[in-house]
């Protein structure tokens, strides 16, 4: 920090005291520069006391120290000439008066407090004009670059408050900003969890019930039924490290890609080996989709096979069909396992349901879901190519 910092910081900091030192030096500074003995001439001594010590009053008040100094400067005008010192210090007051109110309000006062001496000067002027006509010009001058400038020093105040208040506002903004991006990435996070547990489990608990029912009579079936258990448990632990690996800041290691549709078959061979037989037929030209469509068919895909583990009943089988069009991708999947009461639209209390209409959302598609007539339950969903939201 510089010496003119602290400065500032030592006025600021006590403005009073700042007064008080000012006004005195500008005191004697006065008294130097008329050259007269304070003791032998009092009057002059009270009249340059009077338009340069009520600077002290300034912050308690202000117009009636400007009129006061300006006052006194009206009367050194009279005793033959105003001190710079007197004109400094009457310049001064005369500024920090203009800074307190608005414009309009703010000249008003600024002229009211120097009205005495402009009257007075004009008069001298009047009776004496070749000794002050400078005088007048100069002190009008000097009046008039005072009050512009304290006008000017509360329009760049107010620009400064606006800019601030801006500033405030956009801080706010961006913290709103990243509030909710933090809730989305929070929700797609459970929506991937949810998905990836409910489709594990599903499969263990299928499995885990077969494996007891068959362990005494052939425990060859019950240890396949128990490597199935460990292979979905291991399936759900490495996808859900995945999922919540995004969330360490070091991602020095490298992590393994999202679920995708050249996954689907290991997804419909987990759930076969559950005991649920599933028939994927694909019409189309194969492409590559953006990945984030890819992740989304793949989930969905995902969670309606686990619907039916979960709800179709024994001896329950799927299909699903995939439609690669132009302009999307089209996914039905449809069971014939027992009816469950489910809303058409999707938006039932099952969060698996409310899941698939949430990122079938993202990318602006389609969803229906809804009991089939002949038993059974059917899940359609289409999804556009495009950026999701």
């Amino acid at each position: 920090m510089g010496l003119l910092e602290r400065v500032r910081g030592l006025i600021k900091q006590y403005p009073v005291t700042a007064d008080v030192v000012f006004a005195v030096t500008l005191l004697i500074i006065g008294v130097v520069e008329q050259d007269f003995v304070p003791l032998e001439d009092v009057s002059r001594l009270l009249t340059l006391f009077g338009a340069t010590f009520p600077l002290i009053l300034r912050h308690r008040a202000p117009f009636l120290a400007t009129v006061a100094m300006y006052a006194s400067a009206s009367i050194l005008v009279l005793q033959g000439g105003v001190p710079a010192a007197a004109q400094v210090s009457s310049l001064l007051a005369l500024y920090y008066l203009g800074t307190l109110h608005e414009s309009r309000k703010a000249i008003t006062l600024q002229l009211l407090a120097v009205l005495p001496f402009l009257v007075t000067i004009l008069t001298t002027m009047i009776l004496d004009t070749q000794s002050q006509f400078t005088l007048i010009i100069v002190l009008a001058l000097f009046t008039a670059i005072t009050i512009t400038a304290s006008e000017l020093s509360k329009a760049r105040l107010a620009t400064q408050t606006a800019l601030e208040e801006r500033a405030d506002q956009l801080e706010a903004a961006q913290r709103d900003l990243l509030r909710l991006a933090r809730e989305d990435e929070r929700a797609a996070i459970a929506r991937e969890l949810h998905d990836i547990v409910a489709h594990n489990v599903s499969v263990m608990v299928l499995q885990a019930g077969a494996a007891k029912r068959v362990i005494g009579t052939q425990p060859e079936l019950a240890v396949e039924a128990l490597d199935a258990i460990d292979a979905a448990g291991r399936e759900a632990l490495g996808e859900m490290r995945l999922v919540v690996g995004v969330l360490r800041p070091d991602k020095s290691q490298g992590l393994e890609p999202q679920p995708a549709l050249n996954r689907l078959g290991a997804l419909i061979s987990r759930v076969e080996e559950a005991g649920v037989p599933v028939k994927l037929t694909i019409d189309g030209e194969v492409t590559d989709l953006p990945l984030a469509l890819e992740l989304s068919a793949y989930r969905i895909i995902q969670e309606c096979l686990t619907n039916t583990m979960q709800h179709g009943g024994p001896w329950v089988a799927a299909e699903v069909q995939l439609d690669y069009q132009r302009s999307g991708l089209a996914i039905t999947v449809t069971d014939n396992g027992r009816n469950s009461p489910v809303p058409s639209n999707g938006h039932g209390s099952g969060h698996g349901l409310f899941g698939i209409a949430e990122r079938v959302a993202m990318f602006d598609g389609t969803f229906e879901s809804g009991l089939k007539p002949d038993g059974g339950f059917r899940v359609h969903v289409r999804l556009p190519i495009g950026t999701p939201r």
